[in-house]
């Protein structure tokens, strides 16, 4: 079953709503979220993308990311897309900021978790998964396998990083 997202204006007010494959095709503005997980010794969790995601299939990402269902907040998302794809239940996330990102034709919202516990993985959206230095992570970023949307993200998150 397609999944229901909220379209939004320019200023991130909810206008109306649409299927997920309808607001890929027709690029349509709406909202998603990203969370940076970091473990204990400020490592960053990095992922392999499994084959059967609609978006950046077997490519690394630094981040958990979910598009917000019609009648949820970011924050719901957030929470949801981490029990969901890494199963970390009851998560403590911060906000750090929310920006347009007009190339991917979404508002994000950014968020940071960090984690001390067991990882479980949704093999249906993630192949694999480690924590990375920062230094590492960096160096993974400049290759041509690295998710260009988790670039963007990362790049925004380093601004702001905390």
């Amino acid at each position: 079953m397609d999944e229901i997202l909220s379209i939004v204006n320019e200023n991130d007010g909810v206008i109306g709503k649409a299927g997920r494959k309808d607001v890929l095709i027709k690029k349509l503005l709406h909202r998603s979220v990203s969370v940076v997980v970091k473990n204990l010794r400020g490592e960053i969790l990095v992922t392999k993308r499994s084959a059967n995601v609609d978006s950046f299939p077997n490519m690394i990402d630094a981040r958990v990311a979910g598009r917000v269902k019609a009648g949820e907040t970011y924050d719901e998302t957030a929470i949801r897309e981490l029990s969901e794809e890494v199963r970390i239940e009851n998560p403590k996330i911060k906000f750090l900021f929310k920006k347009l990102f007009p190339e991917y034709h979404a508002f994000r919202s950014i968020y940071e978790c960090i984690y001390g516990g067991k990882l479980r993985l949704q093999k249906e959206e993630v192949a694999w998964a480690k924590f990375l230095p920062i230094s590492e992570l960096k160096e993974m970023m400049a290759k041509k396998d690295f998710s260009p949307s988790s670039r963007a993200v990362l790049e925004e998150y380093f601004k702001h990083e905390t």
